[in-house]
């Protein structure tokens, strides 16, 4: 539909990792001209790889903006490399679930 979207993303305000930074301002500035976006995104996790839990699993962020958030019971390894493939692979599996239910 026009007008509407739909940002996928692991990361997301209030992620303080540049990336979660970067999709925040643009996801306000789409809403700030009108658009309906829905963000999918992780719970926080970054720097410390340890799940946030104190963010709300669905919120109007904005007007516009509705974000729903998943991973609550994700537990990220210490191993870099492996920590890596399981934030990829849990986001993809958790998006695609999340495509398929509407």
């Amino acid at each position: 539909m026009r007008g509407q979207y739909l940002y996928v993303s692991p990361n997301f305000s209030p992620e303080i990792i540049s990336t979660g930074k970067w999709n925040s301002d643009l996801v306000r500035s789409a809403g700030l001209e009108g658009k309906k976006v829905t963000v999918v995104t992780l719970f926080p996790h970054y720097p410390d790889w340890v799940v946030n839990k104190s963010a709300k699993k669905v919120e109007r962020w904005a007007p516009n903006i509705c974000v729903v958030r998943f991973g609550e019971d994700i537990e990220f390894s210490r191993n870099v490399v492996l920590r890596r493939l399981q934030l990829e692979l849990y986001f993809a599996c958790h998006v695609f679930r999340f495509l398929l239910s509407r």
